[in-house]
């Protein structure tokens, strides 16, 4: 339902040609039925093919078409990339960050109850990890 409404967006409508345009996006479905299927993924792909932005984003979608709760941690070496990627994948969701996107960085958190797609440095998630191993409430982490 969630995702419906995303998706009648016109932010997200309007991004919907950027995203289709990148590598990763044409390999969507195959990503998608790898992750499902195994624990532990590793993709590889070239500097701008879309791995960052693309695949947490092609994993909340799938997991809401089979009406599955999702909910993403991805890391990121830096502080500045979490946060500049956590606005540009919430501009391609329509959205405004603090809704199905959100980052969490030192000092700053902009994680809401509605967050699907958490990105975070991995000093934070190794935080995280002192006090909560098994990253209980996520279902999926991305280490980028």
């Amino acid at each position: 339902e969630m995702l419906e409404t995303e998706r009648a967006l016109p932010g997200f409508q309007q991004m919907l040609p950027t995203r289709a345009r990148l590598p990763a996006y044409r390999m969507s479905g195959k990503i998608c039925s790898v992750v499902q299927t195994t624990q532990v993924t590793l993709i590889l792909g070239a500097t701008g093919c879309g791995k960052t932005t693309q695949i947490p984003q092609f994993i909340l979608e799938d997991a809401a078409a089979r009406g599955e709760i999702c909910r993403i941690v991805a890391s990121q070496p830096r502080r500045i990339s979490a946060q500049s990627v956590a606005e540009r994948v919430a501009k391609e969701r329509g959205g405004k960050l603090g809704g199905t996107v959100a980052y969490k960085i030192r000092f700053e958190d902009q994680v809401t109850e509605n967050s699907q797609i958490v990105f975070c440095t991995v000093g934070i998630l190794l935080k995280v990890m002192q006090s909560n191993s098994t990253l209980k409430g996520a279902t999926h982490i991305i280490v980028d």
